[in-house]
């Protein structure tokens, strides 16, 4: 996760499917967008980068002038997925150490902040945010909107291929926006996911504070976690004369150091330990 005194969720979604949109949705309710695509467009500015780009893929992809021709890169990355991932390799890093400067300056902590990229799962960035957003259509609806400006829908295909079925990326996601209709439409959708983030977002403020009992009464459930039952130093047993259980977690937990009341649930067959967190009365 960027910062784990923030609340941030990541936006993802398929080519032609329209991140963009809800995205700029999201924004209008208040939410602090990031376009991870905008951060790429500034790194191809700087020459050290595009010296990089160079190296990799030749002076082919540059025109006259000097500059990257978008098209050209398109046609080898999307046809060599060698040569597509040495470029993700190269790109990837910088986006989001810039993104993680953005964060580290950033004071207000109460706002709700959405980044939005395309390869979010592909590159298994999920573990970096809160919660994750997932846009989709159908592909031939992605398709029939980008064939109005003038993308071929071989050349559509071909780039959907590179990415994750989008029905992989809905089932992994914590909210879905269907973009298949009219933007008013999405717009409900999204101005109701937006609500869900601001308690979420509110839920987390309480709990880094402590208030673990607040953030239920938002929640509407007592605030849990999750992981893996790993194997620790025993100091559970030695120091407290009571078994101990360490937990693994896929994504940081916010919660003020203390003394918490919880209930367990174990199963050996699911590798995941439920823990809801009560407070301590």
């Amino acid at each position: 996760m960027y910062n784990n005194l923030m609340f941030i969720a990541g936006l993802t979604g398929n080519y032609g499917m329209g991140k963009s949109a809800v995205l700029q949705m999201f924004r209008e309710l208040g939410a602090v967008t990031i376009d991870a695509d905008w951060v790429v467009q500034q790194l191809l500015r700087e020459k050290q980068v595009l010296k990089k780009i160079k190296t990799l893929l030749g002076a082919g992809v540059f025109d006259k002038k000097g500059y990257l021709d978008k098209s050209k890169i398109a046609q080898r990355i999307f046809r060599n997925k060698s040569l597509r991932l040495k470029l993700e390799d190269l790109l990837h890093p910088l986006v989001f150490e810039r993104i993680d400067d953005f964060f580290r300056k950033t004071k207000n902590g109460k706002k709700v902040f959405i980044v939005e990229a395309p390869l979010i799962f592909e590159r298994e960035y999920e573990g970096r945010f809160d919660r994750m957003i997932t846009v989709f259509t159908k592909e031939t609806t992605a398709i029939n909107r980008l064939s109005m400006h003038g993308i071929s829908p071989k050349e559509v295909v071909e780039r959907l291929k590179c990415q994750l079925p989008i029905k992989e990326k809905i089932m992994r996601s914590d909210y879905k926006i269907d973009n298949s209709g009219l933007p008013e439409k999405t717009k409900k959708y999204v101005t109701a996911v937006y609500k869900e983030l601001l308690k979420e977002a509110k839920a987390k403020n309480l709990i880094l504070e402590g208030r673990v009992d607040r953030a239920a009464k938002i929640l509407g459930k007592p605030f849990s976690i999750e992981g893996t039952v790993i194997k620790g130093a025993g100091r559970g047993e030695k120091l407290l004369h009571t078994p101990t259980a360490n937990l693994a977690v896929e994504k940081s937990v916010p919660l003020k150091e203390g003394v918490y009341a919880v209930k367990v649930s174990y199963s050996p067959i699911h590798p995941f330990t439920h823990s809801p967190i009560h407070p301590f009365t």
